[in-house]
């Protein structure tokens, strides 16, 4: 899993660039900046400083030129950034990569780096005085349960960590032995009282699997991590995301994406989703695990990014993730000490006694009412959003200073 559209802004490279990565025709929508996403979300004021955040990597390199441009532009040091191998090389550089002979190697080198570097950046413009540790890792069972353990184990303990990948359950690799494997490790992490944050995907309710079904991705349907979906803006209003692709350069489609939700056909509905109403009807159906559980922007406008010294927007599930481990970062150097290092997922079902039993999905979010996960190729299907809690954006997208609020009362 990868995001979904890698935009230059002011029209620049159109068609294919040096990385060799395929761009949308034409401009792109100003896009976020780290001060829209605090606006926007209502941040708790704080840089992060004290937090250490863990993000997991597979493949791909860090490019410190591009991350210290990116913060020097908004007037931040860059942040302390440690670099971890697990199964794979350390990172490569931007010039290692660049210099490959064979362009399909270096193309998909250079958009696992893309990744990299998006979820760095996103984190890196919230909070720019955290502890960063990259862990880096091959995608098998062995990587990722190797990668988990280290996280386990990490001194200081992280508060967050963010997964922008994944894969439809029962996809390879994911076979029922190697998901329980996996979620085990998760459940070990959340133990630790790390927020384990996971993309649900890009490709809506079918997850890139071809038959008649629907699918949701894993690791986002652990009961033992938080499911981010996305939304986008349209006409003024944050919906679902949800964006047909469109002929590129080339007159081939390219980007588009919708998020991912559903039902897990794995993981049985953990008791903390018992007892809350799921409003799109149809996920009502099935007593597995519904994802996602909360969202933040993933379509347009994007987000603005530094890549390969240009200026970039993109988005995705894989950008609305990093959001949401910064503001947990944020908001756990705000909660009083006894309150600090939770699994913060079951808390957002929880309910508060002094307002009269309202969640604190209900509480401390903006509903997203509008809009589904159907895919361009199967528009009548998916789930579809609805009011209050859904298989489609989950509670919403968050009040961070509400949240926060909350969060010290239970």
């Amino acid at each position: 899993m990868a995001s979904k559209t890698h935009v230059p802004l002011h029209g620049r490279n159109r068609g294919r660039d040096l990385a060799g990565i395929r761009v949308r025709k034409g401009t792109a929508p100003s896009p976020w900046k780290p001060q829209d996403i605090e606006t926007n979300y209502n941040f708790p004021d704080g840089d992060g400083e004290g937090q250490s955040i863990a993000i997991a990597q597979f493949n791909g390199g860090y490019f410190e030129d591009d991350l210290s441009a990116y913060c020097q532009e908004f007037g931040k040091e860059p942040p302390d950034v440690q670099l971890i191998a697990v199964d794979d090389t350390l990172a490569c550089t931007k010039e290692k990569i660049l210099a490959l002979q064979n362009p399909d190697l270096r193309k998909a080198k250079l958009e696992r780096s893309f990744e990299v570097m998006m979820d760095l950046e996103i984190i890196a413009g919230l909070c720019p005085k955290a502890n960063i540790s990259m862990y880096f890792s091959i995608f098998t069972q062995k990587g990722w349960v190797d990668l988990l353990e280290k996280v386990i184990a990490a001194k200081p303990r992280p508060v967050v960590l963010s997964i922008s990948w994944g894969v439809a359950e029962y996809d390879k690799p994911w076979t029922p032995d190697v998901m329980d494997q996996i979620d085990n490790e998760l459940k070990k992490v959340s133990q630790r009282g790390i927020t384990t944050c996971v993309a649900s995907g890009d490709d809506g309710w079918k997850s890139l699997v071809d038959d008649d079904f629907a699918h949701v991705t894993f690791p986002s349907s652990s009961p033992h991590v938080m499911s981010v979906g996305g939304t986008m803006l349209k006409s003024g209003d944050e919906v679902a995301w949800n964006e047909d692709p469109i002929p590129d350069v080339d007159g081939e489609k390219y980007g588009g994406g919708a998020t991912g939700g559903g039902v897990s056909n794995h993981f049985p509905r953990p008791r903390w989703q018992n007892n809350v109403h799921i409003a799109s009807l149809n996920a009502n159906r099935f007593d597995g695990r519904v994802v996602p559980d909360v969202s933040a922007l993933a379509g347009e406008p994007y987000y603005y990014l530094r890549f390969l010294n240009m200026e970039w927007s993109a988005g995705g599930a894989s950008a609305s993730t990093p959001v949401w481990a910064a503001l947990i970062a944020r908001i756990n150097a705000q909660l009083p000490r006894n309150k600090q290092q939770r699994f913060l997922t079951p808390l957002l079902y929880k309910k508060l006694k002094k307002l009269k039993g309202i969640t604190v999905g209900k509480a401390a979010f903006r509903d997203i009412k509008i809009g589904n996960n159907a895919i361009y190729h199967h528009p009548d299907n998916g789930y579809k959003a609805g009011p209050g809690f859904d298989a489609v954006t989950g509670w919403g997208v968050p009040n961070g200073k509400k949240l926060l609020k909350c969060l010290t009362k239970i």
